[in-house]
C-alpha cells in the first residue's frame, strides 16, 4: 500500500515573463520528474514574446496556463497559487531547472518531516559559461541528508542562502494565512515570505542539491529597491513587534538586507547611497569588516569603485 505522501498533488507555480528563450527547459525538468503527481500552473504574465508559444508546445494535460496583465513576479506567483488544485504548492522561476528526483526528494522530506510548514533543498549556483557552484552555507551540518533548519534567519545572515523560491515547496493554507508574495516589494520579497514561514514554523531540508539556479552576469541585475522607501525594512520592524523573542536575529537580518542593498548601489555605481545603506547595516552587523570595503570604496567615484567591487564579487 502506497504512503499518504505518495498520494500527495504538488501544484507547481511558474511565473514567466518574456522567457521565451528559457522555458522549455525548465518546463522539461518538470516533465523529467520521477515523481509523476503533479500539476503546472504557468503564469503569463503578459508576456509579449514567444513565451506562451512554447508552453503549448508541450502535449500534457498536467500543464496549465493563466493570463495576466504584466503585474510583475509577485502577482503572478500569487494568482497561480490561489489558481492551484493541490493543498501543497512548489514555485520554478521560467529559467531555473529540476534535477529529476527534486519533487520524489521533497515528497520525502514530508515524511521524514511532517510536521514542518515548508520543504527545501540544496541548489547549485550556475553561471553564464554553465559552471555549478554548490552554495556557502555556515551554521548547518550538511552531511545530514534531511534536516529541521534550527535558526533559519541566524543562518541566513551569515551564508548564501540554504535555498531559494525554485526549490521550495509550502502549505497553500498557511501561504495566504501570512499573507503570500508582497506585490509591494520589488526586491527580497521572497526571502521575506521564507522568513515568516520561518517565525511560525519548522522548516525541513535536503542538503542534496537538486536545482539549478541560473545567476545573471556580475551588475547586469537590475536594482529593484527603491531609493525612498524601504519595504522590507519596514516589514522587518513589524515582525521585531510581533515576534519579541526572535528581536535579536531579525534585527541581525536587517543590518544584512542594508548590506545587500549597498552591495546592489556599488554594483550600479550610486555610490552615494551604497555608502547610506553600508552605515545603516554597521549599526547591528557581526560582520563590521566588510562594511569598512564597501564604506571605503563607496569613497571613490564610480568608475572606479564599480569595476572593483565586481571583480570582488567574482
Amino acid at each position: 500500500m502506497k504512503s499518504s505522501t505518495e498520494k500527495i498533488l504538488i501544484s507547481i507555480v511558474m511565473p514567466a515573463y518574456n522567457s521565451g528563450n528559457t522555458i522549455s527547459g525548465s518546463i522539461q525538468s518538470v516533465l523529467s520528474q520521477t515523481y509523476s503527481k503533479w500539476e503546472l500552473l504557468v503564469v503569463i504574465d503578459g508576456s509579449t514574446d514567444d513565451t506562451l508559444e512554447k508552453v503549448f508546445s508541450f502535449n500534457d494535460d498536467r500543464i496549465k496556463s493563466i493570463n495576466q496583465e504584466n503585474q510583475g513576479v509577485s502577482a503572478a506567483r500569487n494568482n497561480g497559487v490561489r489558481n492551484a488544485s493541490g493543498k501543497y504548492i512548489a514555485f520554478l522561476d521560467s529559467d531555473d531547472v529540476w534535477h529529476e528526483t527534486f519533487l520524489e526528494t521533497i515528497i520525502h522530506l514530508m515524511g521524514e518531516c511532517p510536521d514542518c510548514v515548508c520543504y527545501a533543498t540544496n541548489y547549485y549556483f550556475v553561471n553564464q559559461d554553465k559552471k555549478r557552484r554548490l552554495p556557502v552555507i555556515c551554521g548547518l551540518k550538511t552531511n545530514i541528508p534531511y534536516q529541521c533548519v534550527p535558526n533559519y534567519i541566524d543562518i541566513l545572515c551569515i551564508s548564501d542562502p540554504i535555498f531559494f523560491t525554485s526549490c521550495i515547496v509550502i502549505h497553500k493554507q498557511t501561504f495566504f494565512s501570512i499573507g503570500g508574495f508582497s506585490t509591494d516589494i520589488k526586491g527580497g520579497e521572497d526571502t521575506l515570505l521564507w522568513i515568516k514561514f520561518s517565525l511560525i514554523g519548522k522548516i525541513a531540508y535536503a542538503s542534496i542539491p537538486l536545482c539549478d539556479y541560473m545567476l545573471p552576469p556580475p551588475g547586469v541585475r537590475k536594482i529593484r529597491t527603491s531609493e525612498f522607501k524601504d519595504n522590507v525594512a519596514n516589514e522587518l520592524m513589524l515582525l521585531i513587534d510581533k515576534y519579541p523573542k526572535q528581536s535579536k536575529s531579525l534585527y541581525h537580518f536587517l543590518s544584512h538586507w542594508y548590506k545587500i542593498r549597498s552591495s546592489t548601489y556599488l554594483q550600479h555605481g550610486d555610490n552615494k547611497l551604497a555608502r547610506k545603506y553600508a552605515l545603516k547595516a554597521y549599526k547591528n552587523s557581526k560582520a563590521k569588516n566588510k562594511l569598512i570595503i564597501y564604506l571605503f570604496l563607496s569613497l571613490f567615484p564610480s568608475k572606479i569603485s564599480k569595476p572593483l567591487f565586481i571583480s570582488l564579487l567574482k
